[in-house]
């Protein structure tokens, strides 16, 4: 009696369909899922802005950059931007646990290590890769180690605060500090001793104005492109001015390119190998997600700009000139409204 069933060949054509098929779909898939993702990182962005407009609600400014001690020369841990939103983002009970804008954070990295290590999912883009925790010995400036000796990583974030078109360094006036050097965004104030932005400040106009931006944190291929540090900030003040103003002493820098981005660079930058640690370019905005990144304006709205944005970048004659979109877009009072 004769048996029905496959022949060999047959088998096999029906397995390389299925694997035609498989191919044909898995990208389909992966568009889907980076989609997915890409909506999430929106939404953070979102809850973010109207975070922010929250705080301002209440305390009729936006939150500072970052606090700094009344002592110049400490260049321990500083409370940023994203530890004054934790009660407006569902996180009151790590607000007061730390005890932000009372205690020191230098003080309570010692006692409570674990709040500046636990991610926030809000703080976090789905689409990065990298570390959720910055990594002691390999991000410099970014640990708590770097702080107060703990020997621990300070938790990662994908979002940084729009500050500046130009390299991103403290000035410093005699022994204050006197905001960012070439800063035009809104938080480039309210560092020390200046007053922080208000929406009323933004001339320009809220929709046409950048408050946060993507930045990811990635150890693929020797890169070493670090993201933001959430909750604290450290600053190297003790440094001194002239070393404080040298744009090519990334040490001074640490402090406000852990928190802000700058329009110095392109969206995504390319950075190789051998700029890891000393590079400026760590200060972009930069993502996962194809073809550039994603902005939340001063309204509220989230925007996506590509990577081929107009951008000059460049120092026009010894000063910083806002001559392209991208920069408009930072700045919230130069008096060249830009939209996308």
């Amino acid at each position: 009696m004769k048996r029905k069933g496959f022949t060999l060949v047959e088998l096999l054509v029906v397995i390389a369909i299925i694997g035609i098929l498989v191919g044909l779909l898995l990208p389909a898939v992966q568009a889907a899922r980076e989609a997915a993702r890409r909506m999430q990182c929106s939404n953070n962005l979102k809850q973010q802005a109207l975070a922010m407009h929250n705080y301002h609600d209440v305390y009729k400014v936006l939150p500072p950059m970052y606090i700094h001690d009344t002592n110049v020369t400490d260049d321990g841990g500083h409370w940023a931007w994203s530890a004054f939103l934790l009660p407006f983002i569902e996180q009151q009970p790590r607000y007061d646990a730390l005890e932000v804008g009372t205690a020191k954070a230098r003080a309570k990295i010692t006692t409570n290590p674990e709040l500046f290590q636990n991610p926030i999912d809000g703080y976090r883009c789905p689409s990065s890769t990298g570390p959720a925790v910055h990594e002691p010995g390999v991000d410099a400036g970014y640990c708590i180690d770097d702080i107060n000796d703990t020997n621990t990583g300070v938790a990662v974030t994908n979002y940084v605060v729009a500050s500046n078109i130009a390299d991103l360094r403290m000035k410093r006036a005699s022994n204050m500090i006197d905001g960012l050097t070439g800063a035009i965004g809104i938080f480039s104030r309210g560092i020390k001793g200046e007053p922080t932005a208000g929406l009323r400040d933004i001339l320009d106009g809220t929709s046409n104005t950048l408050m946060i931006g993507e930045r990811f944190h990635s150890r693929a291929g020797g890169i070493r492109m670090s993201g933001g540090m959430m909750l604290v900030a450290r600053d190297n003040l003790s440094l001194g001015p002239t070393a404080r103003d040298n744009p090519g002493n990334t040490a001074t820098n640490q402090g406000v390119m852990s928190l802000a981005g700058s329009a110095r660079y392109p969206i995504n930058v390319v950075m190789t190998p051998s700029e890891n640690v000393s590079s400026t370019k760590k200060m972009a905005f930069s993502s996962l997600h194809p073809g550039g990144a994603q902005f939340a304006a001063a309204d509220g709205s989230v925007k996506f700009i590509s990577d081929t944005v107009e951008l000059s970048n460049g120092n026009n004659g010894g000063g910083w000139t806002v001559d392209s979109v991208m920069e408009a877009l930072i700045g919230m009072q130069d008096g060249v409204p830009a939209s996308l």
